[in-house]
């Protein structure tokens, strides 16, 4: 009975040093909370079944799949986002902003790091008007892991983080759904 006793103590013991962490520090996560939290998110289930948003579910898995496809290059990834930025784009957080800035950024950036992971989740939408919406309101988050290529230039040698509840606007333009607002590309804004 006692070795029972002291085997269910010891048990115990490695249970409650499992959930802290280890011993000898207290713990604590090294998963970064904006990529914990995009983890622990799921896509709007009514968004996902929305025979309307189904162009830009498209696009936003479209631009997932090419920014982290290494057999691309920079003008090729930023052909692909062009195909959904609207020309009268505007970031939210950056009022000088246009598609050409836009852009250009984001083709620097695809040329100077590695995508790993560029993912896209609709947490919640909205549509104007609501039965044939000509603007549709996307909040979504979006996670980013990037290297720095060797040899590139740059001040950020790794980006492994997610931006938490951005607010996208898509505008239908010519029967194509494009993004007026809100994709995050200026560091010191956006992130």
């Amino acid at each position: 009975m006692k070795k029972l006793v002291i085997a269910l103590m010891a048990f115990a013991l490695v249970i409650t040093l499992a959930g802290c962490g280890g011993g000898g520090g207290g713990g604590g996560s090294s998963v970064d909370q904006n990529i914990a939290k995009y983890n622990g998110q799921s896509e709007d289930a009514a968004f996902t079944k929305d025979a309307t948003c189904a162009d830009i579910r498209t696009g936003l898995s479209n631009m997932k799949t090419s920014f982290a496809d290494a057999n691309l290059s920079g003008t090729q990834k930023k052909n692909v986002l062009a195909s959904y930025i609207s020309d009268s784009f505007k970031n939210t957080t950056k009022a000088s902003s246009s598609k050409s800035e836009l852009l250009s950024t984001m083709e620097s950036r695809f040329n100077r790091y590695t995508v790993n992971e560029w993912g896209f989740k609709v947490t919640s939408y909205s549509k104007n008007p609501e039965n044939d919406p000509t603007e549709i309101q996307t909040k979504c988050s979006i996670r980013l892991d990037l290297t720095k290529k060797p040899g590139a230039e740059g001040s950020v040698n790794t980006w492994n983080s997610a931006v938490i509840d951005r607010t996208m606007v898509w505008v239908k333009e010519n029967g194509e759904w494009k993004i007026k607002s809100g994709f995050p590309y200026d560091r010191n804004t956006d992130f």
